[in-house]
C-alpha cells in the first residue's frame, strides 16, 4: 500500500520532528504485532545489526490445530522457497541441500482444549513463514493459516478470524546506544 502504511504512519505521528523512520524487521503478511522502527539513519543501521547478529530475542502467540504430545521443544529444519500456483511458501526439510536456510523454533504449551492448543513460541532465525511452515510439517498448522493450515478449521473459524492466529507478543534486545 503506497499511502497507508506503516513507516507512513510512524512519519505521521511524528509529523513535528525531522526523523527518517524505517523499519528494522518485518511480519509476515496476516501477522499482528510488534515490529520495530528507528528514528534515524544511525539508529536504523544499529538496529539492523542487532537482527541480523541474532540480538533479539522474538516472541509470539499462535493458535496450533491439535494438541502437541511433548508440551515444549524445539523444532530444527531447514526451509527452501517455492512457488506453487504464483504463490510463495517454504518446503520444510530435515537434512540440508541446495539453496536451503536453517530454521529454529522452540515452543511452549500455554493452554490446551480437545483440538486446539496456545502456544508461546521463540524464533532463533526469523525466515520467511518459518513459524507457520515448521508448525504445520509437524501436524499442528496455524489456526487461520491459508497457506500452511487446515482447511476444515479455517473453515470453523472464518468467521471470527480473518487472518492467521499469530503474534508477535514480546520482543527483547539491549538498546544499541543506551545498552539497557
Amino acid at each position: 500500500v503506497e499511502r497507508n502504511n506503516l513507516v507512513n504512519q510512524i512519519k505521521t505521528y511524528l509529523k513535528d520532528s525531522k526523523t527518517k523512520p524505517a523499519l528494522a524487521n518485518r511480519l509476515d503478511r496476516g501477522t499482528s504485532g510488534i515490529v520495530v522502527a528507528g528514528k534515524n539513519r544511525k539508529t536504523i543501521l544499529a538496529l539492523y545489526d542487532l537482527f541480523k547478529n541474532k540480538e533479539v530475542e522474538k516472541y509470539y502467540l499462535a493458535l496450533v490445530y491439535g494438541n502437541l504430545k511433548k508440551k515444549s521443544g524445539t523444532i530444527h529444519s531447514h526451509l527452501k522457497r517455492i512457488t506453487e500456483k504464483f504463490q510463495h511458501k517454504m518446503l520444510v526439510l530435515k537434512a540440508r541441500s541446495e539453496g536451503t536456510v536453517e530454521a529454529e523454533t522452540r515452543y511452549k504449551v500455554i493452554e490446551e482444549s480437545n483440538e486446539y492448543s496456545l502456544l508461546e513460541i521463540q524464533i532463533k532465525t526469523g525466515k520467511m513463514h518459518q513459524i507457520r511452515a515448521q508448525l504445520a510439517s509437524i501436524g499442528h498448522p496455524v489456526v487461520g493459516d491459508v497457506i500452511y493450515g487446515n482447511k476444515e478449521t479455517n473453515e470453523q473459524f472464518k468467521k471470527i478470524l480473518r487472518r492467521q492466529f499469530l503474534h508477535a507478543c514480546k520482543i527483547r534486545f539491549k538498546h544499541p546506544f543506551t545498552n539497557k
